[in-house]
C-alpha cells in the first residue's frame, strides 16, 4: 500500500467540531480541528490529541463536543459520523490551553469504522523548521479549514485555501 501524499493526509486529518454555543452567544459554535497522535512508549500504538483554537472550545457550552468524523463506504463514498466528546465536566474543562496562544488539545476517541491518519507531532513547525524549509514573506501558504461552517463536499472534507504568507517577522514563534 503506497503512503499517501502530505496534502491527502491532512485532509484526512481534519474534522469539523462544534456544539451548542456559550451565552451570551447563540446559535452554534463551529471551527476546525486536527487531529495527531501521541505515540505509547513502548508501543506501535498512539493516542489521538484534537488540536484546535482555544477560543473555539471555550465558546461550547455543554459538557459534549461535536466531531463529524467520516467513514470511507466500499463504494469509495464517505458517510458522515458525527461523534459527541466529553470535552469538559461542569466548569472543569478536560482539555488543555497554551498559557499565551490560541491553541488548545484535547485526548480523543476515534469511532470504530472511521481512519484517521495517526500524523506524528514532528508536523508541527517550529522556528528550526521555518529556517531549513526556507519559509518567508511571499512564501504560498495552504490552510484546511470550515469558514462558516462550510465543507468541501456532502462527505465532511475541509476547504482547502491558498495564499501568500503576508507577514514579517516570522520568527521567533515564541510571543513574548
Amino acid at each position: 500500500q503506497e503512503t499517501p501524499e502530505l496534502n491527502t493526509m491532512l485532509m484526512e486529518s481534519t474534522f469539523k467540531i462544534g456544539g451548542p454555543a456559550r451565552p451570551p452567544k447563540t446559535g452554534v459554535s463551529i471551527g476546525t480541528g486536527f487531529v495527531i497522535g501521541k505515540p505509547i512508549m513502548m508501543s506501535l500504538r498512539g493516542w489521538y490529541v484534537l488540536v484546535t483554537a482555544a477560543h473555539v472550545l471555550d465558546d461550547v457550552s455543554g459538557d459534549y463536543l461535536s466531531i463529524v468524523f467520516r467513514r470511507k463506504l466500499p463504494d469509495e463514498t464517505y458517510s458522515l459520523v458525527e461523534t459527541p466528546i466529553l470535552f469538559r465536566i461542569g466548569e472543569k474543562n478536560l482539555y488543555v490551553k497554551h498559557p499565551t496562544a490560541d491553541v488548545a488539545a484535547l485526548y480523543i476517541t476515534v469511532p470504530a469504522g472511521s481512519e484517521v491518519p495517526l500524523l506524528s507531532e514532528d508536523f508541527l513547525a517550529d522556528d528550526e523548521t521555518f529556517v531549513n524549509v526556507r519559509i518567508h514573506p511571499g512564501s504560498n501558504l495552504t490552510a484546511l479549514g470550515y469558514p462558516y461552517g462550510a465543507s468541501a463536499n456532502e462527505w465532511g472534507f475541509p476547504i482547502l485555501r491558498s495564499g501568500k504568507l503576508a507577514s514579517y517577522p516570522l520568527t521567533p514563534i515564541k510571543v513574548v
